[in-house]
């Protein structure tokens, strides 16, 4: 008999690891909330080839939950006036659980369904500040006037901070939803489109890319500031466009080497 300790973030995910891992016939010996964290601890057994007969009556197979424990399951969240979708939801959540009591599997159903849960795409305030910092800088380079002022240095400020933020903003979202894929099992379609198109290579190449042309910008800056005996800096706007473009390379490349750590445990379980 193996016997093996499965550690994870909710007691469905540590089931869904030892059903990859051990196979269907693993025995649940114990399952216990972690005391060293928020995680779960499972110990699971499989009985390997050599194993004498004697030895799996004593414990009891791994089996999803019964029909009628899904059944008061859903009655309780139907009492409760639940919307339909998130009935469905915490049902098969439920499902993954090796037990008789209803409420102990609604019990881990909401723990695995519910710990965590990133805004979706279109509600990303990155984005929106990303947009918008760039439309105010290209403004401001265009000198095209809003409501009949000019934009000069500070709205280029402005601007730039507001990139800056939403750049951030999207790192941090993105890392949040890998988080929820590769540890929560969250079921998100568009990150898994994306993850399957650009790997770490394209991220360092937008960064560096992004981060040339700061440099560039910045060597002209300091040529031309040079040629004017480094006296009165004529070119601020170059200069702060040029800073934000290379801070903005320092972000896309840590996040994607952010993006890259979180996806070791992707490819460490499809091994």
């Amino acid at each position: 008999m193996r016997l093996k300790t499965f550690t994870a973030a909710t007691t469905a995910d540590a089931m869904q690891m030892i059903r990859r891992e051990l196979g269907k016939d693993a025995i649940i010996v114990s399952s216990r909330r972690d005391a060293d964290g928020p995680g779960a601890r499972v110990v699971a057994a499989v009985e390997e080839a050599g194993d004498g007969p004697t030895a799996a009556p004593t414990l009891v197979p791994f089996k999803p939950a019964s029909t009628r424990v899904l059944d008061v399951v859903r009655q309780a969240l139907v009492g409760h006036g639940a919307p339909a979708a998130l009935i469905e939801m915490l049902a098969n959540a439920a499902a993954a659980f090796s037990t008789a009591d209803p409420i102990l599997a609604l019990a881990g159903a909401l723990d695995g369904a519910l710990a965590f849960a990133p805004l979706p795409a279109e509600k990303q305030p990155g984005t929106v500040m990303l947009v918008a910092g760039s439309l105010v800088t290209l403004l401001v380079f265009v000198e095209v006037p809003i409501f009949g002022r000019d934009l000069y240095v500070h709205s280029l400020i402005v601007g730039c901070l507001l990139i800056l933020l939403g750049m951030q903003a999207i790192g941090f979202g993105l890392c949040a939803r890998a988080y929820g894929v590769y540890f929560i099992s969250e079921q998100d379609e568009l990150f898994q489109r994306v993850r399957a198109r650009f790997r770490l290579e394209h991220g360092l190449l937008l960064a560096a890319i992004v981060g040339v042309t700061g440099a560039v910008l910045f060597g002209v800056v300091v040529a031309e500031w040079a040629a004017a005996g480094f006296g009165t800096l004529s070119e601020a706007r170059l200069a702060i466009l040029a800073a934000t473009l290379i801070a903005v390379a320092a972000q896309i490349f840590f996040t994607s080497f952010m993006l890259s750590i979180l996806g070791l445990r992707r490819r460490r379980d499809e091994l």
